[in-house]
C-alpha cells in the first residue's frame, strides 16, 4: 500500500503492484502531564501520548483513569464552547494515527469530530508537549520516554505484546523478479530482530540510536524495555494484522468498501516470511 503520491492532472494514474509487507511490532506508552483530575472544573488538560492498540492495552501510571479523564473533560469543554484538544500522530496512514483513534473511540470520544487530529515529526513531539501545541501525542519508543524524561508527559498506558508498527514493504512484481534477494533480505531482518532483542545487545542498539537520534543512550535503553524485535513471533505477518488495519482504514474513511481478507492475503505474505525464517536463525 503506498501513500503520498500526487496524481498530475490530465494523466492517467499508473497503477502499482500491490507490496508484500512482513510487519515489525513493538510495545510503546502513553505520557501524559497530570496537574489535577482534568474532569475536574478548573483543571488543565493532561499532557498525553500514548499508543494503544484494539483489546491490548495495558494500565500504566493512569491506571485506566486517563480515557475516561479524557471523555470528561472533551465534553466539559463543548458544553462551554472551547477549543478542540490537539493531539499528535507521525502520519495519517500511520499505526499510531489508528491506535489514537480506538483509543479515542473506546473512550466515547469521536476523533473525527470531538479533537483535533494532527501530524507531527517523532523527534518534535516533546517540544510541541510543552510549547502547549498539542495536549497529546501516540508515537513509538523512545519518544514517550523522552518526553517523561524532560518532565513533559507521563506515561498512561501501553501497547500489549502485539501491537504492530515499523513495515518492511516491498512491490510484487520486484518480489517475483527477485525472490532469492527478498529471502535473504527477510533473514537479516530476522537475525537483526534476533540480536536486538538479546538484553545482551541493548547497550549497544542503545548507543547506535543514540548517535542517530542525538539522545541519552541510558534514556534508550529504558525506552526499549517494553519493546519486542522478535519474541512471540514480533515480525511475522498474518492475515488478522492485515484485516485488523484495513478494518481501521475503513473506520477512519480513508478506504471504501472491500473484501479486507482477500486485500490483506495479498500483501501480509506469512509464507515468505516463514521460508525465510527456516534458515535464519543458525
Amino acid at each position: 500500500m503506498g501513500h503520498g503520491a500526487r496524481q498530475a492532472r490530465g494523466r492517467r494514474p499508473r497503477r502499482r503492484a500491490p507490496p508484500v509487507a512482513p510487519v515489525a511490532r513493538h510495545d510503546a506508552g502513553c505520557g501524559q502531564r497530570s496537574r489535577g483530575d482534568p474532569g475536574a472544573p478548573g483543571a488543565e488538560p493532561r499532557r498525553c501520548g500514548h499508543h494503544t492498540f484494539p483489546g491490548a492495552c495495558e494500565k500504566a501510571s493512569g491506571e485506566g483513569e486517563a480515557a475516561p479523564a479524557l471523555a470528561r473533560l472533551v465534553a466539559r469543554r463543548q458544553e462551554q464552547g472551547a477549543s478542540q484538544l490537539t493531539f499528535g500522530v507521525v502520519f495519517p496512514w500511520s499505526a499510531h494515527a489508528y491506535l489514537l483513534r480506538r483509543w479515542l473511540n473506546d473512550a466515547g470520544i469521536d476523533p473525527a469530530e470531538d479533537v483535533r487530529i494532527t501530524v507531527a515529526p517523532p523527534p518534535r513531539m516533546a517540544d510541541l508537549l510543552a510549547e502547549g501545541v498539542m495536549e497529546g501525542f501516540c508515537a513509538g519508543e523512545p519518544w514517550n520516554t523522552a518526553a517523561e524524561a524532560r518532565g513533559v508527559g507521563v506515561v498512561v498506558a501501553r501497547a500489549e505484546q502485539g501491537a504492530p508498527d515499523k513495515v518492511l514493504g516491498v512491490r510484487r512484481d520486484w518480489a517475483e523478479r527477485q525472490p532469492e534477494v527478498l529471502i535473504a533480505l527477510l533473514r537479516a531482518l530476522i537475525r537483526a530482530g534476533a540480536w536486538a532483542d538479546a538484553p545482551g545487545n541493548r547497550p549497544a542498539l542503545a548507543a547506535i540510536l543514540a548517535e542517530r537520534l542525538a539522545l541519552d543512550a541510558a534514556l534508550i535503553v529504558a525506552a526499549l524495555e517494553p519493546v519486542s524485535f522478535a519474541a512471540g513471533a514480533a515480525n511475522r505477518p498474518t492475515l488478522e494484522d492485515g484485516v485488523r488495519l484495513l478494518g481501521e482504514m475503513a473506520r477512519a474513511g480513508q478506504i471504501g468498501p472491500l473484501d479486507a481478507a482477500a486485500v490483506a492475503a495479498q500483501v501480509f505474505r506469512t509464507d515468505l516470511f516463514d521460508r525465510a525464517a527456516q534458515g535464519a536463525i543458525a
